[in-house]
């Protein structure tokens, strides 16, 4: 992943749960992406007026679940909601670069140091820097930089790894269901992993 794959889908297509589950369960049809496609447009499953926007949400989302095995995608659906909300994520978090340097730096810096509170001006610090390495970054302007740190927590949120309070958000780590768990560390040494897990991987 470099600066290049910058991106701000999560300002438009955020986490996205129920959604996603349709699509996995067409996926696990066998149906191309073509004709999933057709068949979210004739039945309006997303409930969304515009074909334009069923077409970006569905692209975004088999984007993400192209990150999972088929096991995990049956896991995704049949799992308890905390752990398939976590694989959702993981998913995410491999599409997408810089929400995944977001929760590596930030999120996952707190966990190691024990500090459990979120605060916006920390994401908001966060993107200070990443203008500094990114001049994709330093084109956005100050409107889509705002969107995006409201995008950033209201996935934590929806998630299960952080819960609002009046401070901020208290970061959390999901108990995940021993099976999926196997599967993720399966994967091997992998510092998304580590961030679904809570758990340094040795």
């Amino acid at each position: 992943m470099t600066p290049n794959n910058y991106f701000t889908t999560l300002t438009t297509r955020n986490f996205l749960y129920p959604q996603s589950r349709i699509v996995a369960r067409l996926l696990l049809e066998n149906k191309s992406k073509k004709e999933i496609s057709i068949q979210l447009k004739e039945s309006n499953l997303f409930q969304l007026k515009s074909k334009d926007r069923i077409e970006r949400f569905t692209n975004t989302i088999i984007s993400r679940l192209s990150y999972l095995s088929e096991g995990m995608i049956q896991s995704f659906l049949s799992t308890d909601p905390l752990t398939s909300k976590a694989i959702l994520l993981y998913g995410i978090l491999r599409s997408d670069a810089l929400f995944y340097e977001w929760m590596r730096e930030v999120v996952w810096e707190k966990k190691r140091i024990l500090d459990w509170t979120l605060y916006r001006r920390e994401t908001e610090q966060f993107l200070e820097r990443k203008e500094e390495q990114s001049e994709k970054v330093r084109s956005w302007n100050n409107e889509t930089k705002t969107r995006l740190t409201n995008a950033y927590h209201q996935v934590l949120l929806e998630s299960g790894y952080g819960i609002k309070t009046e401070q901020g958000i208290t970061l959390q780590f999901p108990f995940i269901e021993p099976s999926v768990k196997k599967q993720f560390l399966s994967i091997g040494q992998d510092r998304i992993v580590e961030i679904i897990l809570g758990e340094v991987l040795a």
